[in-house]
């Protein structure tokens, strides 16, 4: 009696982990394209004739735009602010050693990392704003060129 509990316990729990994985299915990948597709132009490649633009998102929240609005515009002043100044480095690492077979083995590696400075924004405004069907909020701000741009010392 005990041995068939284990079983249908073994049986359920693997049934279960299997369960866990996410769904790579054709209708999940078709929803996710039709989402992107129904977002406007300014948020998919966003430009602007003078100035630069950045366009920030936050997901939907239960507390709604008074925490989403917030969370949206700092993605996008982070994003602006990257396309300013953002200073890239990175490192590459190249071994080789021999295996058990007394062959030789090549390892490779590499890592990037992007880090954007404190920059000062002035005169950013907000040009566009959408709240999607599933509720997330999608805010695009823009700086004129001509505005000031200055980076701490």
């Amino acid at each position: 009696m005990k041995i068939s509990y284990f079983f249908v316990f073994i049986v359920i729990f693997l049934n279960g982990c299997n369960a866990i994985q996410p769904s790579n299915d054709l209708a999940s990948k078709k929803q996710q394209i039709k989402a992107t597709n129904s977002l406007p132009l300014w948020v998919i490649n966003p430009k602007v004739k003078e100035g630069i633009t950045a366009v920030g998102m936050a997901k939907y929240s239960k507390y709604g735009l008074k925490v989403m609005k917030p969370q949206a515009k700092m993605d996008a002043l982070a994003k602006l602010a990257g396309k300013i100044e953002t200073k890239i480095s990175q490192n590459t690492k190249r071994t080789s050693s021999l295996n058990k077979n007394d062959n030789i083995q090549n390892n490779f590696s590499q890592s990037t990392k992007e880090v954007v400075d404190k920059i000062s924004l002035s005169d950013v405004v907000v040009v566009n704003q959408l709240i999607t069907e599933n509720g997330d909020y999608y805010v695009q701000i823009v700086i004129n060129l001509s505005s000031t741009i200055e980076t701490p010392k």
